[in-house]
């Protein structure tokens, strides 16, 4: 459900860094093809990242994942960086998450500090970056997800099949 979000970060972060960095986004068909073992993949790219970016709302940090793939960062020695949207805050997050230094996704100041961070892992200067299109895709995203969560809490199931609740961003 929050591959919107990730794919759209990471085509901000490939194209402000000038593709000097990889971005892996579990539910990108570039990230992931027909056919990869996406369990190896990921943990291929969880092995390898510089950087992990968390993409967290109230329903993704329910989810054992997330906390599966933050500790896999954190025992790397790696900054871990979650990224709060629809409704989630960083004082908000959920233990061990709160332990780590979030931003929230619609706060351009707050995405202004991933920047030194990614600049770091690839020896590169820190670029002016307009967070105004991310900002309206993740706003987007969350008036969208509200209207499938007033949908859902209509429907008698109360779950959508297909919908990934979390997403993952590491970057190579």
């Amino acid at each position: 459900a929050e591959k919107k979000i990730a794919i759209a970060l990471k085509e901000l972060v490939e194209a402000q860094f000038l593709n000097m960095m990889e971005v892996f986004v579990s539910s990108s068909p570039k990230s992931l093809s027909a056919g990869d073992r996406w369990f190896d993949r990921i943990t291929k790219a969880l092995k390898e990242c510089a950087i992990e970016i968390v993409i967290a709302s109230p329903a993704s940090v329910k989810r054992p994942w997330i906390n599966f793939e933050c500790g896999a960062g954190y025992i790397r020695d790696i900054p871990v960086i979650p990224v709060c949207h629809s409704g989630m805050t960083p004082p908000n997050l959920p233990e061990p998450l709160n332990q780590l230094q979030a931003v929230t996704a619609i706060e351009e100041s707050e995405l202004q500090l991933m920047l030194p961070v990614l600049a770091k892992a690839i020896g590169s200067g820190v670029p002016e970056v307009d967070f105004s299109d991310f900002i309206v895709a993740v706003r987007t995203f969350e008036e969208t997800s509200n209207q499938i969560e007033e949908l859902l809490s209509e429907s008698p199931v109360g779950t959508v099949d297909g919908l990934r609740e979390h997403e993952m961003v590491t970057l190579v």
